[in-house]
């Protein structure tokens, strides 16, 4: 799988900033709905409800 990585397109000094890998889709889903409040019961229930998704439900779809 060819893996995408970016870099700040602006840098100050003489050396290039290191390259950091994109986040992957859905990777964060569910820590970004957890600093909302919900609880794991919460996230399971959405989950399996099929409001949100995770890379683990995508990679395979998308070439990880």
């Amino acid at each position: 799988a060819v893996k995408k990585l970016v870099r700040q397109p602006i840098f100050v000094g003489d050396e290039l900033p290191e390259y950091n890998m994109a986040p992957m889709l859905g990777e964060h889903s569910e820590e970004i709905i957890r600093s909302l409040g919900y609880s794991n019961e919460d996230l399971e229930k959405m989950h399996e409800a099929g409001v949100y998704n995770t890379w683990e439900d995508l990679k395979d779809q998308h070439g990880g």
